[in-house]
């Protein structure tokens, strides 16, 4: 009730969230489809899908955290994909890599003598006359929090007055400044690099589609 119809008005989406699953993809197919066609772009800033704090402290700062995180997206590519459905929507997703139209950037909290997981929950959708809204809150992006669990978040709209728009500015502010890595104390690593060929390796690479999308 809330992504679907977001996607169908939108051609940006911006997502810096703790926890992302692709199965929630599964969930709002054909816009995704939809949402590319019409050259819809994605940012998504996340932290990395296989490690926990204790990982991270057991790991302190040294230079081998960056071949951590990639092996942890690695593994991450290669897990079994429950549905035909999910994994037709992963091959999408390495296609919007491959061709830019999907930014990956992994997060972590930096501490004095390690790192930490990146909880931050900010999305920020916006349409091709520049209104944009923008959500914060506690859903994680998994099908888990969209379908299941007791979840909330307050949703401020550009396009509705100054108080709300003031609420959707520092939110969109936010986003942008932890993706150029303008937070003190959040670390971000670019990951296109590091997933396109374990993505493509694992689900192949199709394009959006016309029938898929309608």
């Amino acid at each position: 009730s809330f992504y679907v119809p977001a996607f169908a008005r939108s051609k940006v989406y911006d997502r810096a969230v703790g926890f992302f699953s692709s199965a929630l993809l599964a969930e709002i197919a054909p816009s995704i489809d939809d949402f590319v066609l019409r050259d819809g772009r994605m940012r998504l800033m996340t932290s990395p899908a296989n490690l926990s704090d204790a990982d991270l402290l057991a790991m302190g700062k040294g230079e081998d955290i960056r071949e951590r995180l990639k092996a942890d997206l690695a593994a991450a590519a290669a897990a079994p994909v429950p549905s035909q459905l999910l994994r037709d929507r992963l091959s999408l997703l390495t296609w919007m890599i491959a061709t830019g139209r999907l930014d990956v950037r992994i997060a972590l909290r930096e501490l004095p003598n390690s790192y930490a997981l990146f909880h931050e929950k900010i999305g920020v959708f916006e349409d091709a006359n520049g209104n944009w809204m923008t959500f914060t809150g506690s859903p994680n992006e998994t099908s888990a929090a969209a379908l299941k669990h007791s979840e909330s978040f307050p949703l401020h709209r550009s396009w509705l007055g100054e108080d709300q728009r003031a609420y959707a500015e520092d939110e969109r502010a936010r986003f942008n400044s932890l993706w150029d890595e303008d937070v003190d104390g959040v670390r971000v690593w670019s990951a296109n690099e590091w997933i396109k060929e374990p993505m493509r390796q694992a689900f192949g690479m199709r394009e959006p589609s016309p029938c898929l999308s309608g």
